[in-house]
């Protein structure tokens, strides 16, 4: 039975990650954060544009 730790064999061999792949990683989570601030730009402002507008019509009918 193999009585050795894994995770310690892990650990000690860290390696650096290749220069590209950290660019892409780092472009790739840019990109995500990106899409998720636009979608909250849009998604957040919906329901306020919607009571405005009610708000407006009703405003403008009495």
């Amino acid at each position: 039975m193999n009585t050795e730790n894994a995770f310690k064999k892990i650990e000690n061999s860290e390696r650096e990650v290749p220069s590209e792949l950290k660019k892409k990683v780092m472009n790739d989570i840019a990109i995500a954060k990106s899409i998720i601030e636009f979608s909250e730009l849009f998604t957040d402002n919906i329901p306020n544009a919607i009571m405005d507008m009610l708000k407006s019509n009703q405003s403008s009918n009495h």
